[in-house]
């Protein structure tokens, strides 16, 4: 099996080399922090990678960067459509440190809402961090980076 990448970006958020998919800003502990998912650029997919990114805009606190060959071991995603709605989740880990980003666009109550929300666990720890304001990004433009899922995602955990 194929490990890890520990390919640096740099100090900041904004020295990721790639394609950014989401971005969710977030208040840690009264810190402005910021979760990011990129991926390379376009390439052959063998070649193809996913890096998640958390931290405050000096410097990077948590780095998950995952190669083709382990999408779907240490990074998953899915989606979970019904008339009106959409819920989205990409989630990554790296030993015992877990992270989970959420997305939903609902249509069916008005005004129309667009929530997302970042979850950490590590080890038992668990921390719910709502993004705020809601990303201008989706997580659906992983879907071009991921299989079409084998079975149907009905909302919780992906661990």
């Amino acid at each position: 099996m194929a490990a890890l990448l520990t390919a640096t970006f740099g100090a900041g958020h904004d020295s990721c080399d790639a394609r950014v998919f989401f971005e969710c800003h977030v208040r840690d502990h009264g810190t402005a922090r910021v979760a990011r998912v990129c991926g390379s650029k376009d390439g052959p997919v063998a070649a193809r990678y996913l890096a998640f990114l958390y931290g405050t805009p000096a410097r990077t606190e948590t780095e998950i960067v995952v190669p083709a060959a382990l999408f779907g071991d240490t990074a998953r995603y899915a989606r979970y459509t019904r008339p009106r709605v959409t819920m989205l989740a990409a989630a990554f880990a790296d030993g015992a440190t877990r992270v989970e980003l959420t997305q939903a666009d609902v249509d069916d109550i008005q005004p129309a809402e667009q929530t997302a929300e970042l979850v950490r666990r590590d080890g038992d720890d668990e921390t719910r961090l709502p993004c705020a304001p809601p990303p201008k990004q989706s997580l659906i433009a992983l879907e071009e980076w991921f299989p079409p899922p084998t079975e149907p995602w009905v909302g919780g955990p992906l661990w």
